[in-house]
């Protein structure tokens, strides 16, 4: 009967004293809310590390949208004089004032690719074979004293090019860069040119 009563002091005993510190414990961990003027007192009206409304946006990476061919280097060699001749004389022989003359021809000017391949096709937009015209004309103006006449030559000019094309990988964002391939090809222009020379 004794061990029975004191077994329930005991049990009673601990109960009381334990009750303070668990009274203490639940006022410590109570929350309460707050007004939104206290916590943009306390806070300054900035988030933490980091707001919800602000998510960082992820940059997406830089993707290839195509190639092309760019030319790289160019030689090109002397130009020569394959022949020449006069085609026009414009006289003031029997005159006796001076004599101003303006005449106009073509230059003719064409240029055929005869080596090269798909990067030369592709980067000069032509076929390597076929002949391409680039035509201007030659404006010449002048006097011609009395008893003089003006002789108009013409000279058949060509010039031989060596121009090597590089492939570009090129990006979403605009920028480019070599993949290493390269190739060269020749073109070959033909032209006139011409001049006035006078004489009696």
């Amino acid at each position: 009967m004794k061990r029975i009563f004191l077994t329930l002091f005991s049990t009673a005993l601990i109960a009381l004293l334990g009750l303070p510190a668990v009274a203490a414990t639940h006022s410590q961990a109570s929350l309460s809310l707050v007004s939104a003027d206290e916590l943009a007192s306390v806070t300054g009206g900035r988030c933490g590390s980091r707001c919800d409304d602000d998510e960082e946006e992820e940059e997406e990476d830089d993707y290839v949208v195509g190639y092309e061919w760019l030319p790289t280097r160019q030689v090109d060699e002397p130009v020569q004089q394959l022949d020449h001749e006069i085609v026009d004389v414009i006289s003031n022989v029997y005159g006796i004032d001076p004599k101003t003359f303006t005449v106009t021809y073509s230059d003719n000017c064409r240029y055929r690719w005869t080596s090269g391949g798909a990067g030369i096709a592709a980067g000069f937009n032509v076929s390597v074979g076929r002949t391409y015209s680039c035509q201007d004309n030659i404006k010449l103006n002048g006097i011609i004293r009395p008893g003089w006449r003006m002789r108009i030559y013409r000279a058949d000019m060509r010039q031989v090019q060596r121009v090597t094309v590089g492939q570009f990988r090129v990006f979403s964002d605009g920028s480019s860069e070599p993949t290493g391939k390269s190739e060269t090809g020749r073109r070959i222009k033909s032209f006139y040119t011409y001049s006035d020379v006078p004489s009696r």
